[in-house]
This record gives C-alpha cells, sequence and structure tokens, in this order.
C-alpha cells in the first residue's frame, strides 16, 4: 500500500452550478450502495443484542454509543457541505438516497429534490444518508468514482483483494495526473474510490476515464468494478444518470468513512479524515483532455462552401467540373409542381445559364 502516495490536494475552488432541468417526467436512477439492506427487527434497536436476565428471559440491551468519530464529523458538517457544494455536487436538483420498504427492507432511489446545504450538513452530522448523482444538466462531471463491492451478503467477497483493486485503480488514474482517495466505505471491505477534477470536463470525457480504468481492472486480473458517471450524458431517456453515496456514515451500520493514507496501512479517520477531504481542491485535468483527445479526435470537418466560385467555375468543395449529364441527373431531384415558387426556378435557370 506504501507505494501510492496520496499526496495533499490544493485548496482551488470552483462553482459548478446546473440549470433547471428538461420538463417531463423522469424515471429513477440507482445508486452505488444498490443491494437490500436488512432492518433491525422490531423486537430489539438497530445494534442492540439480547440479553439473558435475572428470570431466565431476555431482554434487549441498550443500543451501543455512536461511534467516536461521529463527533467530528458533526462538528465539521457545516464546511463539509460547504466542499460539497464546491467539488461535488454538480448536479443540484436531485440526490440519491434509501427508502424503507414495507418489508423492513431498504432500497436506493432518486430523490427529485435540491441539493441544499442544510440537506448536506444533516448527512454529515449523520442523521440522514445520501449520495449525489455525478452529471449536471449540461452534461458535466466535477468529479469521477468507482465502487468496489462487498456487501453484508456478497460470500465471495474477498477484503484484500478488493483494497489491492482500489490501490491499482487509485495507480491506474495517476497516470492521468489525478490523485485518487480510496475510502473505506463500509468496514466490510468495500471501497470507494474517488478522483476531484479542479474544473469540470464533458461527461463523455469522464464516462472515458470509466471505461478505460474498468479495462485495466479487468487486466489485471480483477472483478468487475462500478464506475460512475455510467453514460456519456443524461437526456429525456435517461435524465439523472446514478449516484454514489457521499463519504461520512454507513446507511446500516455506525460505521464512518476512512480514508487512506500515505504510509503503509494507515487509515486516517474522524478527525485526521475530515481534514483530508476538506484540502481536497481538485487536479488540473490537462492530462485527462489531451490524453482523450489523442484517443478520440474529433471528425473533421467539410470544407465550407465559398461564395465565390473558382476561376474555373467549379464551387469550392465539389471535387468535378459540372457536365450537361451531371446537371441532368440532379434537375430531376427538383420538384415539379405548383408548389415550387417562381422565384426558385428563377434561381435554377440563372444558375444553369451563368454554368453554361
Amino acid at each position: 500500500m506504501g507505494e501510492y502516495n496520496t499526496s495533499p490536494h490544493t485548496h482551488q475552488q470552483y462553482s459548478s452550478g446546473s440549470s433547471a432541468r428538461d420538463s417531463g417526467k423522469r424515471p429513477t436512477a440507482a445508486g452505488a450502495d444498490e443491494g437490500r439492506y436488512e432492518a433491525a427487527s422490531p423486537e430489539a434497536p438497530a445494534g442492540s443484542t439480547a440479553a439473558p436476565t435475572g428470570n431466565g428471559k431476555h431482554t434487549a440491551e441498550p443500543e451501543p454509543a455512536p461511534s467516536r468519530h461521529a463527533a467530528a464529523w458533526a462538528e465539521h458538517a457545516a464546511p463539509l457541505a460547504d466542499w460539497t457544494l464546491r467539488h461535488l455536487a454538480v448536479c443540484r436538483d436531485c440526490y440519491g438516497t434509501y427508502r424503507k420498504k414495507a418489508n423492513g427492507k431498504f432500497r436506493t432511489t432518486t430523490a427529485k429534490e435540491p441539493v441544499t446545504r442544510d440537506l448536506l450538513i444533516r448527512h454529515y452530522s449523520g442523521q440522514i444518508t445520501i449520495g449525489l448523482h455525478t452529471i449536471s444538466t449540461e452534461n458535466q462531471c466535477s468529479w469521477i468514482g468507482a465502487d468496489i463491492d462487498a456487501h453484508d451478503d456478497d460470500a465471495k467477497a474477498d477484503p484484500k483483494r478488493n483494497e489491492r483493486c482500489a490501490i491499482a485503480a487509485a495507480k491506474f488514474l495517476y497516470g492521468f495526473k489525478l490523485i485518487a482517495i480510496v475510502c473505506d466505505s463500509n468496514g466490510k471491505g468495500g471501497f470507494h474510490v474517488r478522483v476531484f477534477f479542479k474544473k469540470p470536463v464533458p461527461a463523455a470525457v469522464a464516462r472515458w476515464l470509466c471505461e478505460r480504468l474498468e479495462a485495466h481492472l479487468k487486466a489485471e486480473g480483477f472483478p468487475k468494478i462500478e464506475t460512475f458517471p455510467k453514460q456519456n450524458g443524461v437526456d429525456p431517456k435517461t435524465p439523472y444518470g446514478n449516484w454514489l453515496r457521499l463519504p461520512g456514515k454507513h446507511p446500516k451500520r455506525d460505521h464512518w468513512t476512512r480514508i487512506m493514507g500515505s504510509a503503509p496501512d494507515e487509515w486516517l479517520e474522524g478527525e485526521a479524515a475530515v481534514k483530508k477531504l476538506l484540502a481536497i481542491g481538485g487536479d488540473d485535468t490537462k492530462a485527462l483532455l489531451d490524453a482523450h483527445r489523442k484517443a478520440c479526435p474529433a471528425p473533421s470537418r467539410p470544407t465550407p462552401r465559398a461564395a465565390d466560385a473558382p476561376a474555373d467555375g467549379t464551387p469550392e468543395g465539389i471535387p468535378f467540373k459540372p457536365t450537361a449529364e451531371t446537371v441532368r441527373a440532379a434537375l430531376k431531384y427538383l420538384p415539379n409542381g405548383d408548389d415550387v415558387h417562381y422565384d426558385d426556378w428563377l434561381k435554377v435557370g440563372i444558375s444553369l445559364n451563368d454554368w453554361d
């Protein structure tokens, strides 16, 4: 782990507001923590255990005290909210959240409500858990993310392999001069990897980078991961895109995000993790944009047609000199009826006279 150096980011900031969405009803988009989270049993509070009493009966023990790191996140909730609005909330008219179903399980969904400072403060205070979408209404991205899963019901999950995968992802992204943060997202071997851009880039460029990352990790022998954004842009058919959970409290348990440090086996927690996030200002995207431009050159534009024809009478952009045969063939495509205005026919006649 010590080979990857998570040097501090700069403190430069930018604004990433977004305009109103196109009108029309939009479908729900899935988030990164897709899956079913079991709710606590109604007989006992979440996190409690049954303990025998003196008469042999069982009663619920008190819920354990919140993590010692919760206070540090709550204390810095307001600065974290401001930081999020600058560097993560490129999409401001919706967010990802968790809804409790009738059977007691939770599902991920998109809330069609504004991303506000108060909402973010509640998240970082541990009152709620939300995620943010990656693509703005103008099809811009201010960050990309990778979700390397290890859900509670995933018996095949390998936490050590997932950690190696996260480090490999960070190393690959550093090839584009982008410094990733690797987060322990659930305390069970799941990781989130993010890079932040100093200035937003087109969603198509962000998606291209995600595809390169996926291909690289596959070639390295790692299982498939989720990356964000998952689309080249949003449109009426895919108006929201997908979202990734924000750093902070896990939606199911009292686990707070830890961030990988620069020393071997170093994990920043609580106050140190918060300060790490607040120091991030985003990376320059020149290397990324240059690489994308080289890999995906823009299609050549057709030669514009000049107002005046050259001396030989062949208009610029036409690869041959017209002949009677080609003119006669072209005239067949002109409509021949009363709905064609006299002025249009007059222009054709003048053009033929000039050509002849």
